[in-house]
């Protein structure tokens, strides 16, 4: 079985903890019938959609001009903002989509996807942000890639008129400046796995770019998601899930130990598995101390996007 042949990346599945034909699960506002007039997507992450316009309020007015705008989040009340887009949002230009928490922001963006694909929409590229609470940060990932008006035209207009952009990204880490083998070693077992899932000529970690916040060319959107949304979907993790590579990271357990040895302690003495005297933490959501922000399924995907874009003969752009 496929499953079988890789053991770490489908460790859930092995372990029957998760199943890889789930739904997805979400609720759509509008409810009806989802479309593209403009051909380009946007899709913009939050957890709690209260706090919508302290990230995102500067920039939607552009956005809403030159995309179909998808909002993921995991709580609060998208009516307290809709009425600052109505117009949009009742032309089918503007959607909010409520999903679990799962996944951190790799979660929605393949719900988003299994959207697009479920409903035949058909698009040029994808523009993916989600909400950083550190300014710095979040002006570094945005800014590129949003930060006006001519830069959002610019970089439409590189991704859809130049045939060899795969990509567009800032902060993009270059193999030549840094060790990313070693900034990226929490993350090789699930990286190794899905290059050979995938067949990729490129195996090893080369440029990535940190964060996610990025724009995809749909020819790198299919390759990679194409009929494999659920079955990824259903690997990413929710607060109480169990991610193996990450339990054995942090809690420094040996390889000899097999897998289904590790999980069967995971579950029978869930003490060897607290930190700062919480309950029984299986991977970073829970972890109160977030001393390893790294390491888990949804971790591995920014060292992945400039492997998929090589393997498809593309390359990308950074700022």
């Amino acid at each position: 079985m496929l499953i079988d042949k890789f053991p770490k990346l489908f460790h859930k599945y092995i372990l029957n903890i998760s199943n890889s034909q789930d739904d997805l699960n979400y609720d759509c506002y509008p409810n009806d019938s989802i479309k593209s007039k403009k051909k380009r997507i946007c899709h913009l992450h939050i957890k709690d959609i209260d706090l919508f316009n302290d990230f995102y309020k500067e920039y939607m007015d552009n956005l809403l001009e030159n995309y179909d705008v998808f909002i993921t989040f995991t709580e609060g009340s998208f009516e307290n903002i809709i009425y600052s887009y109505n117009k949009y949002y009742e032309n089918n230009e503007l959607y909010f989509l409520k999903v679990k928490n799962k996944g951190y922001d790799i979660g929605p963006k393949i719900i988003l996807i299994h959207i697009l694909y479920n409903h035949n929409i058909q698009f040029s590229h994808i523009l993916f942000l989600h909400s950083k609470s550190d300014i710095l940060k979040r002006n570094y990932y945005f800014n590129p890639l949003v930060g006006n008006k001519n830069k959002i035209i610019k970089n439409i207009q590189l991704i859809e008129n130049n045939k060899k952009v795969g990509g567009i990204f800032p902060n993009m880490f270059k193999a030549n400046d840094i060790d990313v083998k070693e900034v990226s070693k929490n993350n090789l077992c699930y990286f190794n796995e899905l290059v050979k899932l995938y067949g990729l000529k490129k195996q090893n970690i080369i440029d990535f770019c940190e964060g996610n916040c990025m724009i995809l060319h749909e020819k790198i959107i299919n390759f990679i998601f194409k009929n494999k949304t659920q079955v990824l979907y259903n690997l990413c993790n929710e607060i109480n899930s169990f991610d193996e590579n990450w339990v054995r990271i942090r809690f420094n357990i040996p390889k000899i130990f097999k897998l289904q040895d590790v999980y069967s302690n995971f579950i029978n003495e869930p003490n060897n598995y607290k930190l700062n005297n919480t309950s029984q933490i299986g991977n970073n959501l829970k972890n109160p101390k977030n001393d390893m922000p790294d390491g888990m399924f949804e971790h591995v995907w920014e060292r992945m996007w400039v492997n998929f874009i090589y393997e498809l003969n593309m390359g990308y752009v950074s700022y």
